[in-house]
């Protein structure tokens, strides 16, 4: 799904946004928190010997134009 439908669910059920396979200068984004606060949309993600971590999240042209956004409830190991 487009990235407007995927925040709006994630927005309705508390949930996270993700794209499969999405990386950022090593760290894997697991998942997307969109917010409307000051906080800013957070990208949860883990590097590649597994630590997790927040960031805020910069998103790229293909990432605005992308078809593939998935919505999970909660971040888990895995997602």
């Amino acid at each position: 799904m487009g990235i407007k439908e995927a925040v709006t669910q994630a927005m309705r059920m508390g949930g996270v946004i993700y794209r499969p396979q999405n990386t950022d200068g090593g760290k894997i984004i697991n998942a997307i928190k969109p917010t409307n606060s000051y906080d800013c949309c957070q990208a949860l993600c883990s590097d590649l010997n597994g630590h997790r971590g927040s960031i805020r999240w910069n998103p790229t042209a293909d990432d605005l134009m992308a078809e593939d956004w998935e919505v999970t409830e909660r971040w888990e190991d895995g997602d």
